[in-house]
């Protein structure tokens, strides 16, 4: 259908809202730490508990370089993953992966968002072009498959 390139901050969060509307079963995002997704934002949040709660087999998987500020800056997500943690998985990539720069935000495999650098907001959007996708889906699989730290909602400690 079509590839949309993108400048802007602005762009690149209407293009995410965009990407979340359109996934019926499957989100899977690779990104550095979600600061510029917008996950955290009420009507994200909204739009994943409507896909968890409509489709039973939903579900969403999240590779992070980082962790560690996860419980301060994103509570709502800590709460989904809480309720739905046998199908939201996110993950802290390993050390060995801290290199890669890009996001990328692929939904059912027929659409997705790649950033080329987690420090800019240049990118593009595809939308229904599975044909486009296989490539970047491969790369996410590849990326979660080299394991990493499981992300748990419940703080650790004492």
């Amino acid at each position: 259908m079509s590839s949309i390139l993108y400048n802007t901050w602005g762009e690149f969060r209407h293009a995410a809202e965009q990407i979340l509307d359109l996934t019926t079963h499957e989100l899977c995002i690779f990104d550095a730490d979600l600061a510029q997704l917008g996950l955290n934002q009420l009507a994200s949040i909204e739009r994943l508990q409507r896909l968890l709660a409509g489709n039973p087999a939903a579900s969403i998987r999240i590779a992070l370089k980082r962790t560690d500020h996860l419980h301060r800056d994103h509570p709502r997500l800590i709460q989904l993953l809480g309720r739905y943690g046998h199908r939201v998985h996110l993950q802290q990539i390993p050390d060995n992966l801290a290199h890669l720069r890009d996001t990328l935000v692929i939904s059912d495999a027929r659409h997705a968002l790649i950033r080329f650098d987690q420090d800019h907001p240049r990118g593009k959007l595809i939308l229904a072009e599975p044909e486009k996708i296989i490539v970047y889906r491969q790369r996410f699989d590849d990326i979660w498959n080299e394991g990493g730290t499981p992300f748990s909602p419940a703080p650790l400690g004492l």
